[in-house]
């Protein structure tokens, strides 16, 4: 088991943990206690999520999710293409 914490920019504490493919974000209460926040299932051929992801979700929510794909994509460097951002060439 892996396990590595990550402190918020207002002071929150998240814990974020790698189990045999299983990947987890828990945030952590004012109480001391873990509340699971995403896990998905590294399958060998994609991921698999514990609780389906909404097509509406809130910014929070959302912020949890991109943070949640860039540390697995830092666990494990070989699961993402990389690319370069370039400025936009026309707006419409």
């Amino acid at each position: 088991m892996k396990t590595w914490k990550i402190l918020g920019s207002e002071n929150n504490v998240l814990t974020f943990t790698e189990v045999d493919g299983v990947y987890t974000l828990y945030a952590e209460e004012t109480t001391g206690e873990q509340v699971e926040l995403l896990k998905a299932t590294d399958t060998e051929n994609g991921f698999q999520f514990v609780e389906k992801i909404h097509r509406e979700m809130a910014y929070c929510e959302m912020d949890y999710l991109h943070l949640f794909l860039n540390l697995i994509g830092k666990v494990d460097s070989s699961l993402y293409d990389s690319y370069i951002m370039l400025e936009p060439v026309a707006q419409i």
